[in-house]
């Protein structure tokens, strides 16, 4: 990883990047946030650019202005002149700065990496709005071995006279660790969106000067957001896909498949499990041991180990398991983004 001062004198010396931009970091639903926002910003007739992580299946999908995603053509194009030192990150966080200057958009919104101070995406400045999103204990080696200390490393985002919002939930905690003004945002039950990001993305559309219209709840209820609760039709069931792998956010999802489940009376789910080694080890715990299965990812660095000693089955075999069923049935996978984009490659080439 390139020092944060080098790689914002490397962006310095390839383009200047002024663009209203809205940051955000956070340990869990930094991504949906930023999507909202994005969604409620575009439907106020403002040029948003979008940029998150980690993507599914094309690195291009981080890069989005008003939706549509960057075309290969230019991503090639807009990294030809950057040293070869930067790493994957740096190299999508500079293309992303200088793709939504060279558009003349009117706002930009970043999600952080797993950081805040260091993260690259710390080298905008023209900060208008800064986010920080439910903070949890991960990445301990690098961010610190408690919540205290890794939210003081995720608040390395904010500037003076920048104002912060945060969840109602956090509030106290966040306050006490920084001399921004800092303002609670409640959560807002919409859809299956978690609360907390509908909560912050109202508000920050609100600091920014807009006003939420009923138009605008409408607008977000219908947004489907990658990874996140995403529904899937295959043949006649249905598979529900979901990047949640931190432990709060597994808890949260648990709440709202469960609800889902018993609202359509769905019988036998089978659970899809796969985590990477560098999350929680007991994760896999919290789903029926009986009917829940580890999907077996091949050429990942980052593969977890199956710590619950889960019946070990391919993605095809997951997608042949749920094809035999003779009633129509719900499967639900759940973990890292590299099990999601198996997934979604397996069904694409099943409809084709």
């Amino acid at each position: 990883m390139m020092e944060l001062s080098k790689l914002k004198s490397v962006s310095d010396a390839i383009f200047s990047f002024n663009i209203a931009s809205i940051h955000i970091a956070g340990s869990k639903g930094k991504g949906s946030t930023a999507m909202l926002i994005s969604e409620c910003l575009q439907s106020k007739n403002q040029k948003v650019g979008l940029f998150t992580s980690p993507y599914i299946l094309d690195e291009c999908e981080c890069i989005k202005i008003n939706g549509e995603a960057i075309s290969n053509e230019d991503f090639n194009r807009l990294c030809l002149d950057f040293p070869f030192e930067l790493s994957p990150f740096e190299k999508r966080t500079l293309v992303a700065l200088r793709y939504f200057q060279e558009k003349n958009c009117d706002y930009a919104v970043i999600e952080a990496g797993w950081g805040g101070r260091r993260d690259a995406t710390n080298i905008v400045e023209s900060k208008v709005l800064t986010i920080l999103t439910h903070v949890e204990l991960e990445h301990v080696s690098t961010l610190g071995n408690s919540i205290e200390l890794i939210m003081k490393e995720k608040l390395g985002i904010t500037r003076p006279d920048v104002p912060l919002l945060t969840s109602v939930s956090q509030y106290e905690a966040v306050k006490m660790l920084t001399k921004v003004k800092v303002k609670a945002a409640k959560s807002m039950p919409l859809a299956y969106h978690h609360p907390e990001s509908v909560g912050l993305a109202l508000m920050a559309v609100k600091e920014l000067g807009f006003n939420v219209e009923k138009s605008d709840l409408i607008r977000l209820e219908k947004l489907k957001l990658p990874g996140r609760f995403e529904l899937q039709n295959y043949a006649s069931h249905k598979i529900i896909m979901d990047g949640a792998h931190t432990r709060d956010s597994v808890d949260y999802f648990l709440k709202i498949s469960n609800e889902y489940i018993k609202k359509y009376n769905f019988k036998n789910i089978i659970w899809s499990l796969h985590f990477l080694r560098d999350k929680a080890d007991e994760l896999s715990f919290h789903f029926p041991k009986e009917s829940s299965f580890w999907i077996t990812l091949k050429n990942e660095s980052r593969v977890g180990s199956n710590p619950a000693k889960l019946k070990e089955i391919s993605v095809a075999d997951a997608l042949e398991l749920l094809s035999s069923k003779k009633i129509p049935s719900l499967m639900i996978v759940v973990g890292s983004f590299k099990l999601i984009a198996a997934f979604k490659k397996a069904i694409s080439q099943a409809k084709n």
